[in-house]
This record gives structure tokens, sequence and C-alpha cells, in this order.
């Protein structure tokens, strides 16, 4: 005798349409069991422990956010925020919640000083005068110099509005041959020299090969030299820069900004000089 024969089994059920009470116990047995089963897989996967969350806190309030600041951005209760350690699961929606948060520091949080001064170094040694940048910062020259010489560390407000500067005239070269003059003779590295995920990162060093005497090329008219060039260098960085009279990194720097940018251009790489 097959399963299917035997009264009081969901192959009955299924098999022989039989719809005894027996068969239909059975099935619902079935039934219910899958549900628990589904239902616990589904449960389950909405849990997660909370260690990356919690490392993620440490990192936020070590950037100077406090609990409200991270409240706000996350939706999540400053009670459960405070609470997370003590608990042995969260789940996974409040852990996305809170990896998704990035560094804001506080205005008056104190952060690493050596994005601020490579900024303003590179923006002197493109061609601004520090009573320039002063001024487009709203700081007096005496209070400028101790960020261009370096500071362990600088108030986040003034590091967000060096950062805010730096991004509006990297590309736009000044016009103060002396500040040209003072970066090439202690060495500081052109903007074309940074990548942007590195200038601030105390380890990272600029490509040296960027550092010129003379005032970095505009992103626009370099831009606009490769593309007269293009037949000749078919998209080779290494020939371009060649004939563009630039080093090969600075070039390539400045079509990686512009394709940031939303600017089409088209280049390749020459491994045979890598």
């Amino acid at each position: 005798m097959s399963a299917a024969d035997t009264h009081g089994t969901r192959s009955c059920y299924v098999q022989r349409a039989c719809r005894c009470d027996a068969c239909k116990g059975a099935n619902r047995k079935y039934a219910d069991a899958r549900a628990r089963v589904n239902w616990t897989d589904r449960f389950e996967h909405q849990w997660t422990t909370p260690d990356k969350a919690l490392a993620h806190l440490d990192m936020l309030r070590a950037a100077g956010m406090g609990l409200r600041q991270i409240q706000l951005r996350t939706g999540i209760a400053r009670s459960t925020l405070q609470q997370l350690a003590g608990r042995k699961r969260i789940s996974r929606a409040t852990e996305a919640s809170i990896l998704a948060v990035r560094p804001v520091p506080a205005a008056g949080a104190r952060v690493d000083g050596t994005g601020t001064m490579r900024r303003l170094r590179a923006l002197m040694a493109i061609g601004y005068s520090g009573k320039q940048l002063g001024d487009r910062l709203d700081i007096t020259t005496a209070n400028l110099w101790p960020l261009v010489r370096g500071r362990e560390s600088v108030h986040a407000a003034t590091a967000r509005k060096v950062a805010d500067l730096y991004d509006e005239l990297w590309d736009q070269p000044g016009n103060r041959r002396k500040s040209i003059n003072l970066a090439s003779r202690r060495g500081w590295a052109l903007p074309l020299a940074w990548d942007d995920d590195e200038i601030d990162d105390p380890a990272a060093t600029a490509c040296l090969d960027t550092r010129t005497a003379g005032v970095q090329v505009p992103l626009d008219v370099l831009l606009e030299d490769f593309e007269h060039t293009r037949g000749q260098h078919r998209g080779n960085t290494r020939l371009a820069a060649e004939r563009l009279g630039v080093t090969r990194e600075a070039l390539e720097k400045a079509l990686h900004r512009a394709r940031a940018a939303g600017v089409e251009v088209t280049f390749t790489h020459d491994r045979r000089s890598a």
C-alpha cells in the first residue's frame, strides 16, 4: 500500500483528493508546520548582533557627533541608542540606519589638521595669497598662517570652510606670483598632486611629479588641449601628457576630476610605462 492510499496523510489529501476529516487534519498540520518554519526564517533574518552598529556609533562619537545629531539622522530614539550596548540583538533596519550616517563633527569639535594644511598650501601653490584666502574664509592672516604651517587639530567648522573653498578654487589658478614662489621653495604640492580621498590622511603622500614652479594649468584649458590632441595620442595619457607638457599623473587626475564633475572624457593607460 502506497502512502497515497493511507488515510490521515497529506499524500492521500493531495494525490487522491481525499477530504475525509483525517486527511484534512494531516494537511492542516503540514501547512501549520510549514508556516512556522517560514515565519521563523523571516523573523531570524530581521535580526542581527549590535556589534557593527556599536562600532559605527563609537566612530561617530569620536568624530564629535552627539547622540542628538545621530538621533536626528537615524530617526532612532535616543534611549534606544543609549541602550544598544546592552542588547543581544537589534533589527537589521536599525543597523542599516546607523551605518548610513556619515561623520559630521560638531562645529566646536576638533579634527585632524592635516587636510586643512594641505588644502591651504595647495591653493597658495597655484597663486592665492594668505590674505586672499583669509578674506574668503573670514579668517585674519595672523590666524591663517598657523593653519598653513600645520596644526595637530583644528575646529571642525574651520576644516569644513577650508574644504569648501578648496573645492571651489582648486582648478582656478590665482595670480600671486609671490605665493607660487613661496610654495615652490617649500615644496608644497599642487591640488592635482592629491587624491580627494587621501588628502586628509596623514599617512598619504603627494604625487611629487605634479609639483611645479609655475601656475597649475586650468582644468578647462587642459581638457580642451587634450581633446585637440586626441588624434595624436589616441586617448593615451602618457603620450598626451608629453605633448601637453604636464605629467601623466597630473593629466590623469584632471581627467578623473572632470569625469566626477560629469564631463565626458576618454583615455587609456599605457601599461608599458606604468
